[in-house]
């Protein structure tokens, strides 16, 4: 096993007892692999991706040595790396089968919640000053610079943070097990609080328009015109 796949290895055995045990899930017992064993593995479409897991394989996280070969700076990130890929471990579990099809629609929603676990939720499992580091060279949480490469990640993340910032930091595995209906759920998160959350929605909606109003296009605001009378 490759020095690697050891850290993921490591990582993962080290923090697959605390997710599970906070969201109250049991994972199978993880192995790192090299991201060529993957079932169905094409060069092509994990050149730049540097981990990932399938749902299909629940026993593997699939590691691209390649990339932390090229790049020394992403190594630091690979124990953020290993909490953001068991996260999506965890939440294809907690999803139930009514809501799968939603899930498996919106990258967005699914990215999202593994960044907020990685970054908030487990923020304490790490050492505080490698996770610092790790934020500041790794190329891979600069949204701003690789904002078309990341977008999935980086309107997820917004998306868990503003839903969570109205209902509280508690609800995260019950915003996680209701995906939205569409992806514009997750860029205006505040239809997502309408529709799930009518009472802290409507509570909230100075905040949310004051904010992001200058932001929301033409095309959007003529979906939200019919959207608001759409019973969900």
């Amino acid at each position: 096993m490759g020095k690697y796949l050891t850290l993921t290895q490591d990582y993962a055995q080290q923090f697959k007892p605390i997710i599970e045990e906070r969201t109250g899930t049991n994972l199978e017992e993880i192995l790192a692999k090299d991201i060529c064993t993957k079932p169905n593995y094409v060069d092509d479409d994990y050149h730049d991706t540097s981990m990932l897991v399938d749902h299909r394989c629940p026993d593997s996280i699939f590691v691209n040595q390649d990339i932390y070969e090229r790049d020394y700076k992403s190594v630091s990130a690979i124990p953020i790396d290993v909490a953001h890929e068991l996260s999506h471990l965890v939440h294809y579990r907690i999803v139930d089968k009514k809501s799968k099809n939603r899930y498996r629609k919106s990258r967005s929603f699914r990215e999202g919640f593994a960044e907020y676990m990685a970054f908030d939720h487990l923020l304490d499992i790490y050492d505080r000053e490698a996770f610092k580091e790790a934020v500041k060279t790794s190329n891979r949480y600069h949204w701003d610079i690789f904002s078309k490469k990341l977008r999935h990640y980086e309107r997820g993340y917004k998306f868990f943070r503003k839903v969570l910032g109205v209902i509280g930091r508690d609800k995260v595995f019950e915003v996680a097990r209701s995906p939205p209906i569409s992806e514009i759920e997750v860029k205006i998160p505040f239809l997502y609080l309408l529709r799930r959350y009518p009472a802290q929605g409507v509570r909230n909606i100075p905040n949310f328009f004051t904010r992001n109003i200058r932001n929301i296009r033409p095309k959007i605001l003529k979906k939200f015109h019919r959207y608001a009378f759409l019973d969900f």
